[in-house]
């Protein structure tokens, strides 16, 4: 009851707030459900999300917490029920905002293509810890700035368009801090048909936490500017974030 009840109020203090950039907004999660099988879509798309893997309890299923967010263990993700492309085609621009606290090595993040190839995935790997983006086999970049596990972290992804030629140009900031790259490598890219997941990427699971995740799609490549993105964090998830008492 008392879960609850602190929920219904985050619920009432986050109405006050507003994500101030919507233009190719296809997909927002804010993980403020607390409870059920269901995650829901803000972006008034529609791309709703199964928690775990059937639409019920089953081994997939993560855990709610207290408050706002979901808590992933090994094999546990959300899902489209009916797996189907949400980014409307190759050549549009796509950018992520996510809000997540990885608590192990190999933590895929946000996936378009069923699990086996992450587009965004925060991956701790031999022999040197990386971040990486992944859209296709062999077709990736990574960069050169480890990450920390056991603390939550704000991630900003721009990718101008999916295809090998634009790998080169994939960006990637956390907590605000632009990551140098350090490899690229193209070889083929994925149709993206396996469907969107969460807390599934280049076949590795998140053992962690996810508080906030928004997919931006625009055509002719498309990308959040600098001020777009530096809106979405001081005016919407930042706050949106000290309401559950996280910082970011």
């Amino acid at each position: 009851m008392r879960a609850a009840r602190s929920l219904l109020l985050l619920h009432r203090s986050a109405s006050a707030l507003a994500n101030p950039v919507t233009d190719g907004l296809v997909a927002e999660y804010r993980f403020d459900e607390g409870s059920g099988y269901q995650l829901t879509d803000y972006s008034g798309v529609g791309n709703h999300l199964q928690v775990g893997s059937t639409g019920g309890a089953d081994a997939n299923t993560p855990t709610w917490i207290a408050g706002g967010g979901l808590s992933f263990a090994a094999n546990n993700y959300c899902c489209q029920a009916t797996p189907a492309d949400i980014l409307g085609g190759d050549a549009y621009g796509l950018s992520l905002v996510i809000v997540a606290q990885p608590d192990a090595e190999d933590a895929g993040l946000v996936c378009f293509s069923g699990g086996s190839l992450g587009l965004c995935d925060t991956y701790f790997g031999a022999p040197t810890p990386r971040n990486i983006l992944t859209i296709g086999a062999g077709t990736y970049k990574t960069f050169a700035t480890t990450i920390d596990t056991g603390s939550y972290h704000y991630y900003e992804v721009t990718l101008p368009a999916w295809s090998t030629a634009q790998i080169p140009n994939a960006a990637m900031w956390r907590d605000r801090v632009s990551q140098a790259a350090a490899a690229n490598a193209t070889s083929a890219v994925d149709d993206r048909s396996g469907g969107l997941r969460l807390g599934h990427a280049a076949a590795k699971y998140l053992t962690g936490k996810m508080q906030y995740v928004a997919i931006y799609s625009r055509a002719a490549g498309g990308v959040l500017s600098s001020a777009e993105k530096t809106s979405i964090y001081t005016d919407w998830v930042k706050p949106l974030m000290a309401l559950r008492s996280i910082s970011i």
